[in-house]
């Protein structure tokens, strides 16, 4: 089973919220127990990063938001292209302790 970090759990919630998502839209597509959603509804409105409308009661992804989650897929696809980049060099090592002997 594969976990998501917290960064990608907001990332996912701010995504769902950016033109707006009652709770249940959120807590589906971010694929999310209530108990979790709950808690990271309740950080990321204290963040400034979720504006809720009090008359739609719809959450709504704001503009620090939307930097904040922009931010977390830059760091996802670098991290995804540096382990890509470690599996190639971990294959290298190998190839050059086999020409040495050591394998």
């Amino acid at each position: 089973m594969v976990y998501r970090s917290k960064l990608e759990i907001r990332a996912d919630i701010l995504g769902v919220a950016k033109d707006g998502a009652k709770k249940t839209d959120i807590l589906y597509q971010a694929n999310l127990s209530y108990k979790v959603l709950k808690k990271y509804l309740h950080d990321l409105l204290e963040g400034g990063m979720l504006h809720i409308d009090r008359y739609s009661g719809k959450f709504f992804t704001t503009y620090r938001g939307e930097k904040y989650r922009k931010e977390i897929l830059k760091l996802e696809k670098r991290h995804k292209r540096l382990l890509k980049r470690k599996e190639e060099l971990d294959k290298e090592k190998d190839v050059f302790l086999v020409n040495l002997g050591f394998k």
